[in-house]
């Protein structure tokens, strides 16, 4: 895995854009519904103590990003998971554009 961090956000969105444009079309689609999906989850987390969730967007990342980006070599480094994290962050939050 590839990793670049870019500071500038608008860069970052095109970048993630077109990498996800690269995917076969059904690969697209169960993204799209996937990030939706979680999206609507984590609106959820900020209803009140008692009833809301603490599945915010950034904790779902956390959770899912193992599943969705993984290294291919078994020595990965810490700030690789760091930014494919970020990665899956973005991804969830900008579904919508």
């Amino acid at each position: 895995m590839c990793t670049i961090e870019i500071p500038d956000l608008e860069k970052q969105k095109r970048v993630l854009h077109l990498t996800c444009c690269l995917l076969p079309k059904a690969n697209r689609d169960t993204m799209e519904v996937l990030f939706a999906f979680l999206g609507w989850a984590s609106s959820f987390s900020h209803i009140d103590e008692e009833s809301g969730s603490k599945m915010d967007i950034h904790n779902l990342a956390t959770v899912m990003t193992p599943n969705i980006l993984y290294p291919s070599a078994k020595n990965s480094s810490v700030d690789e998971s760091f930014l494919a994290i970020e990665a899956v962050n973005a991804l969830i939050s900008y579904n919508d554009t």
